[in-house]
């Protein structure tokens, strides 16, 4: 029972996808392999080359806030702002907060702060230090020409142009990435995702009709739910059996 609790508040940060899908083509290039430097280049210059608001729409600055709850108790929080710096940039801030006990005894912590920026559709500076259960986790990177440079705890890695860290629930075409960089772990993981239909929950704004997807990666499932806009509003995943519950809070 206690593993299972703890997975699945990991689940939180295994699955996220916090931009809209690279074209086709781009999309193809990018999966496909790589014949040549010269193939690699063109695609991390295509995405570079799309605008900032196909990936967080066409606000200026977005504050968000979402709430963690497993087996009927709350156990964490999240809060993050998107910001908008210039016609091709934009920056992320997050934070998340996750403790989770059963009769008084603790299970699993985590602390993390998450710095991201973006230029076009293309992740080009990460910068994630993490406190998960007493021990201690950076993640670290920026775009180099045709990948993306990354450390974990100094450890050097190297992903390709359109890699996106595990965090990233927030924007429905994020999971148009089906390769995902651990926020936590620094590990690498592919993961899939498909359309569950329309269905109308209770959100912040009232009830509405929110767009499902279901994702599937190695550790576990989940359904996520999008308004229209593409902004995430409520998930629930499953590891083990054990479900977790994310849903978007009104604005403090």
């Amino acid at each position: 029972m206690r593993n299972s609790v703890r997975n699945a508040a990991r689940a939180a940060l295994i699955l996220g996808a916090v931009v809209l899908p690279a074209s086709a083509a781009l999309a193809e290039t990018a999966n496909a392999p790589s014949e040549g430097p010269s193939d690699a280049a063109k695609a991390a210059a295509a995405l570079e080359a799309r605008s900032g608001a196909v990936l967080f729409g066409d606000a200026e600055r977005q504050a968000l806030r979402y709430s963690f709850s497993t087996e009927n108790q709350q156990v964490g929080t999240a809060e993050g702002e998107i910001v908008r710096i210039d016609e091709k940039t934009w920056r992320v801030r997050a934070r998340y907060e996750i403790v989770v006990d059963v009769l008084g005894l603790e299970l699993y912590d985590l602390e993390m702060t998450v710095r991201e920026r973006y230029r076009g559709a293309r992740l080009v500076f990460l910068d994630i230090e993490s406190t998960e259960n007493g021990e201690k986790h950076r993640v670290t990177g920026k775009a180099e020409g045709a990948v993306f440079a990354y450390t974990h705890n100094g450890e050097a890695h190297e992903a390709p142009a359109d890699i996106v860290p595990s965090t990233k629930l927030w924007r429905r075409g994020m999971l148009a990435r089906t390769r995902v960089v651990h926020a936590v772990k620094g590990k690498l993981f592919d993961r899939s995702a498909e359309p569950l239909g329309t269905k109308t929950f209770a959100t912040p704004d009232g009830e509405q009709p929110l767009e499902g997807m279901h994702v599937d990666t190695p550790y576990e499932t989940a359904d996520l739910w999008y308004d229209d806009s593409g902004l995430l509003e409520r998930a629930v995943l499953d590891r083990m059996g054990l479900e977790l519950i994310i849903r978007r809070q009104p604005k403090p």
